[in-house]
Parts: structure tokens; sequence; C-alpha cells
């Protein structure tokens, strides 16, 4: 599980609900359906962050 903090509020997920995961140069898309996804700054992230967001990418 996971939290989502935006300026409209706070929403909860679970892992189980993220369908890819989109990196780019800048960024890591958790994908939690085909049109919607959660973006995170890697330039925010910890190293270790970064490593844990990747392997959300393998199938259970």
């Amino acid at each position: 599980m996971f939290l989502s903090k935006t300026n409209r509020g706070e929403t909860t997920y679970y892992y189980e609900e993220i369908t890819s995961v989109i990196e780019t140069k800048r960024d890591i898309y958790l994908m939690l359906g085909k049109n919607l996804g959660i973006p995170i700054e890697k330039a925010k992230c910890t190293p270790q962050a970064i490593e844990f967001l990747r392997t959300l990418k393998s199938p259970a």
C-alpha cells in the first residue's frame, strides 16, 4: 500500500493495482490503468527508492 499526496488531497493505492511501470530519463510512472498513472520525479528519490520502484515492473 502507498499514499499519493497532491494539492487536491490524499489517496491510498495498493501495489496490486499497478498495471505497469514506465521509466523515462527524469520520471517513473506507476500506471494504474491505460490512461492513469502516478508520476514520480527521480530527482526527488533516493537511489534505494528508485531501485524499489523498478522492482515493481516485475510480475509477482
